[in-house]
């Protein structure tokens, strides 16, 4: 019961970082994922790559929006347009953290 109960707890943790919701918390936390630090310091196409193995090679473009929201603390639909900006005609998922950031200043 206790397993459940912190699980629920980590969960709830994660809901409490931008443009993460119930599904994605559980998603992350499936793949080790626990704590609103772990997502913070962690490279988001990482992640999403992780997700979408786990997701059995699909996985909508928008969670690799939502990764990049939560770690730069903003709304994923500007991710997604820093994203395509930076990453140009080559796929958003090999965008790299530096690049993103230093477009945002």
């Amino acid at each position: 019961m206790r397993h459940e109960s912190t699980k629920a707890e980590a969960i709830g943790r994660l809901q409490s970082l931008r443009n993460i919701g119930p599904a994605t918390a559980r998603r992350l936390y499936s793949i080790g994922i626990r704590t609103p630090e772990q997502v913070r310091y962690a490279a988001p196409t990482e992640m999403y790559e992780k997700l979408r193995e786990k997701a059995g090679g699909r996985l909508d473009r928008c969670v690799l929006y939502q990764l990049w929201g939560a770690v730069l603390d903003v709304p994923w639909w500007e991710c997604k347009s820093l994203c395509a900006g930076v990453a140009g005609k080559s796929d958003p998922v090999k965008t790299d953290r530096s690049r993103v950031e230093n477009s945002l200043t």
